[in-house]
């Protein structure tokens, strides 16, 4: 007999039964007493011992006789086979079959639920300016790709199909930054009209030059690189990054024309003079330029409002603004009033020179050979003091737009030229709460989302309680039961305060349904403080209808803030006839006033005690994170309570509504105005 080499039917042990041992968490178990080799070993076995077989001694498979033995053994596997498959499906864990798990969840009263169709998502778009209503079981298919049939579906709601919301991105909460800090390399243009207007006069290549005359730090000058719109704002691109670390939202910018020197700036420090005696040359002598004192041999030059430029400028025109630059004591912003030419001398140096009268005048320069003047253009640039995160980690998200009341505001309009084109103009009542919406990003899966609130926000303040402090919101009157959101009128910026033309500068006043009313400003008005306090006056005078005669107006920020006596009435301005130009020289006239909105606390009177030490309050601003704000338990004057919440909002947020944010006294109230003042958000 030729020896088996293979092994392949030799069992590892003898024959059957097998023993049979299972772990318990086995995600398969075993369960058969042998397999084909174990049967055919067992059956050879039993050959041995059969007294009728003993004789039979082939092993071969292509005996007759061993190939009946070897079927038997095939049909017992089998057989072993399904006896393990039905063993397992006799346990959860092991289960297999969808039907033996239904009959083992049975027997403990559970019923699997019944199959059901595929589902997916839709997305319906809608014509600009249509509004569709699919119904239930409305039919479609896809359209299939090479080699694939079309699959069919029906809705399984309804859906009202708006034109705005065909597509919209979406923003995480803005934050705030300084959009000048140190290594930024661009920066949002104001918000809204104001900074397309900016944009307007701006082009890559053109230099803008940055100063704060406050802080005196070095100028720096940029080159724009590029203006491109992000999502209804100009975003201003930098060739390289910025330098300073002292700029901040108060810098001022403007485009930069051109770099000018005053006349002597190249003079030498010394000249040859002569001594005169009798009218005979005797001797020569070296004359020195010194500085500090202002005469015709030195580079001082005294205060005033004219200077005398290093040569002639024929393009120079009245009205130019000039930011003069002495390198030590100021950095001064001038209008140029007044251009003609003169001839000017310093130590043996004499020419002719254009000649600038300039307003407001400039302090004593020390030394002309330090002094620059910048010619610059166009309206101060502002920026935008916010971004939005890259990524979205919050159920809450914002659509940019540009509310147009209360309950309508309008979105996604496109910027083309510097001018905003038609968007979305929406109406929260037409907006369904409920509805389901699909959002994704670039690199995830399509998400169905819920509308669960829909509201426009803006820069709303709401204060409220803390974890450890529920009193001193209702102590202050800003809780939401009591305070009230005031609309003020704000004038524009008067940071430089003009030379009133109108000897009698007066304005036409109205109030609510009362006027116009003509009020004359008296008194010397050259500063803000001094208008509005004239302006208070006259108003207060001008009806004694409490409109007029309880009027209030307050300098804020270079701006002027008039209130009605009712807090609520609109406040108007226009020229009168006897003084044409006072209303657009005190920025009250309608194309330059803006409506600045504020929070009204209770009246105060008398002043109450704090309960809680420290005293806190809640304070939100719009979509900005609520901020918990520690105040000093010792403020027990109305007036020291408002200078302690304004400081301590103006530290609770690089973001420009708390680091501007201005708190004032009126009438026994609180009156909070988010920052900037005059400021579009």
């Amino acid at each position: 007999m030729k020896p088996d080499t293979c092994h392949c039917c030799k069992p590892p042990t003898g024959g059957t039964p097998v023993a049979v041992n299972n772990r318990p968490g086995l995600a398969a178990i075993a369960y058969r007493v042998g397999t084909f080799a174990h049967f055919r070993q067992a059956m050879f076995q039993g050959i041995s011992r059969s007294a009728a077989l003993r004789d039979l001694s082939t092993r071969r498979s292509d005996d007759y006789a061993i190939t009946i033995l070897e079927l038997w053994a095939a049909v017992a596997d089998i057989l072993t086979f399904y006896q393990e498959r039905i063993a397992n499906e006799a346990f959860l864990r092991t289960a297999r079959g969808r039907d033996a798990v239904l009959r083992m969840a049975r027997m403990i009263g559970y019923e699997l639920a019944p199959g059901s169709a595929a589902t997916a998502l839709l997305s319906f778009t809608a014509d600009k300016g249509q509004q569709v209503r699919v119904p239930v079981g409305l039919r479609m298919q896809s359209v299939p790709e090479q080699d694939e049939k079309p699959q069919k579906y029906e809705t399984l709601e309804a859906l009202t199909v708006c034109h705005w919301l065909n597509e919209q991105r979406l923003f995480a909460a803005p934050v705030g930054i300084n959009p000048l800090a140190k290594g930024s390399t661009a920066a949002y243009l104001a918000a809204g009209e104001e900074g397309l207007r900016l944009a307007e006069n701006l082009i890559a290549g053109d230099r803008v030059l940055l100063f704060d005359p406050a802080r005196l730090e070095p100028l720096e000058e940029l080159v724009v690189k590029e203006l491109v719109p992000e999502h209804e704002h100009m975003r201003l691109r930098w060739s390289k990054p910025l330098q300073g670390a002292h700029w901040d939202m108060n810098t001022r910018g403007f485009k930069l024309v051109r770099s000018l020197r005053l006349f002597g700036y190249n003079v030498p420090p010394s000249y040859p003079k002569a001594n005169m005696s009798s009218g005979i040359i005797q001797t020569w002598k070296i004359q020195n330029i010194g500085t500090g004192s202002p005469g015709t041999d030195n580079f001082a030059i005294a205060g005033a409002n004219v200077l005398y430029l290093d040569r002639v400028y024929d393009d120079l025109k009245v009205g130019t603004r000039l930011l003069l630059a002495d390198g030590t004591t100021q950095q001064k912003l001038l209008t140029v009033t007044a251009v003609d030419q003169d001839d000017t001398t310093l130590g043996s140096v004499t020419d002719t020179v254009t000649r600038v009268t300039v307003t407001p005048s400039f302090a004593q320069i020390d030394d002309r050979r330090q002094a620059v003047v910048y010619e610059l253009t166009g309206p101060p640039l502002t920026f935008w003091g916010f971004t939005y995160p890259d990524t979205i980690v919050s159920a809450t998200v914002y659509i940019p737009g540009h509310r147009i009341d209360p309950q309508t505001i309008a979105i996604a309009r496109p910027i083309a030229k510097n001018a905003y084109g038609d968007g979305y103009t929406l109406k929260l009542a037409d907006i369904e709460t409920g509805r389901r919406a699909i959002v994704k990003d670039q690199s995830e899966e399509p998400l169905a989302a819920r509308l669960n609130r829909v509201e426009i926000t803006g820069n709303e303040i709401v204060c409220g309680v803390t974890p450890d402090d529920a009193q001193t919101v209702y102590l202050l009157g800003l809780d939401p039961d009591t305070a009230r959101t005031v609309a003020t009128l704000c004038s524009a910026s008067l940071a430089t305060f003009p030379t009133l033309a109108s000897t009698a500068p007066a304005l036409a006043v109205t109030i609510g349904g009362l006027g116009p009313r003509t009020v004359t400003l008296s008194g010397t008005l050259n500063s803000v403080d001094s208008a509005a306090a004239s302006l208070a006056t006259a108003l207060q005078g001008a009806d004694t209808d409490p409109l007029f005669a309880e009027a209030t107006v307050i300098a804020l920020d270079d701006r002027l803030v008039v209130l009605a006596g009712d807090w609520e009435a609109a406040v108007a301005f226009s020229k009168t006839a006897a003084a044409e130009t006072t209303l657009v020289e005190l920025g009250l006239d309608r194309e330059q006033v803006q409506t600045l909105t504020g929070l009204r606390s209770g009246e105060l009177d008398p002043v109450p005690p704090y309960t809680e030490v420290p005293p806190q309050l809640a304070v939100s601003i719009g979509p900005l994170e609520s901020k918990t704000i520690d105040l000093d338990a010792t403020a027990a004057t109305l007036a020291g309570i408002a200078a302690d919440l304004q400081a301590k909002l103006n530290v609770a947020d690089i973001a420009p509504f708390f680091k501007y944010a201005r708190v004032v006294v009126i009438a026994d109230s609180l009156l909070v105005f988010p920052g900037p003042i005059g400021a579009i958000h």
